[in-house]
């Protein structure tokens, strides 16, 4: 830990060579914040390009060490890092979403403050650094560490502290949010197929403003359509329209059923409709 007052820049460093490892390492680097400094981008094969060097060449001095690599990896590499030398107490986060802080369990048998630091964001090709300002960074850490939340401030993110358990359902939720939500644009393409890639084009204004009345007004009173409305006959017409496409009729069903238990649930459906809609669904 940095000293109070002092001008000493506490030095990081990222394991990795991916997506997420090449945006943090930038935005460390082109960070406007003092109190930070790279170390560089460190990965089991030093041949990489961008590296600088193999995990075994990781700093003595280093004082926190972003893991940023393959979920069935992080293990290793902690037992890898485990047996370096270091001349102070570095800290340790991995980046991981799904897993917890059990996978850095060599490090923490040493002694090393060891935590998870998972950014709830997706990371593209070429991803740059000011993919992290304005995300949520969700925290986990084994004991107090105010060095891994100021460094992801630093970033320009927002850093939510979370428990075990917030940290599985915040990742479950992201899995939605993010990977299923293109999984429903393909299925969207796939019920237009005289429209060629086009339809994506074409949907675009309806997503962006479905998904800005959801996030400003919540998910019930974003919804419409005809399951809002209670519109069984257009239902039933989309349904004989998919009957020769049953991967994407099976797949509107299971939407539509979940929608309508949910609607129902709500008391946005009377009885007699949520039945029929039921009834449609289950066929």
């Amino acid at each position: 830990m940095m000293a109070a007052g002092s001008s000493e820049k506490i030095r990081c460093c990222v394991i990795g060579s991916g997506r997420v490892a090449q945006s943090f390492l930038r935005a460390l680097e082109e960070s406007a914040h003092p109190g930070f400094i790279s170390q560089g981008m460190y990965a089991r094969s030093a041949d990489e390009s961008g590296i600088s060097g193999g995990i075994t060449d990781v700093p003595a001095d280093a004082a926190l060490i972003y893991i940023a690599v393959s979920d069935d990896a992080i293990e290793m590499v902690a037992r890898q890092l485990g047996g370096l030398a270091f001349s102070g107490k570095p800290i340790f986060l991995h980046a991981s979403g799904a897993r917890g802080l059990e996978v850095l369990n060599p490090l923490r048998k040493k002694g090393f403050v060891t935590g998870s630091a998972h950014p709830v964001q997706s990371f593209p090709e070429g991803a740059g650094p000011d993919v992290w300002k304005g995300i949520t960074v969700s925290l986990l850490l084994d004991e107090e560490a105010d060095t891994a939340v100021r460094l992801f401030e630093s970033l320009g993110s927002h850093v939510l502290r979370v428990t075990p358990e917030q940290k599985k359902q915040l990742h479950i939720a992201a899995v939605f949010a993010s990977n299923y939500l293109v999984t429903l644009m393909q299925a969207a393409g796939q019920a237009a197929p005289d429209l060629g890639p086009e339809v994506h084009r074409i949907l675009r204004p309806l997503v962006r403003s479905t998904m800005d009345n959801t996030l400003e007004k919540g998910p019930l009173e974003a919804l419409t359509g005809p399951l809002r409305r209670g519109d069984t006959g257009t239902v039933e017409a989309h349904l004989n329209r998919l009957k020769n496409q049953p991967e994407t009729e099976q797949f509107y069903r299971q939407l539509g059923l979940y929608t309508a238990e949910w609607l129902n649930r709500e008391s946005r459906l009377d009885e007699q409709t949520f039945e029929r809609l039921k009834s449609l669904f289950q066929k």
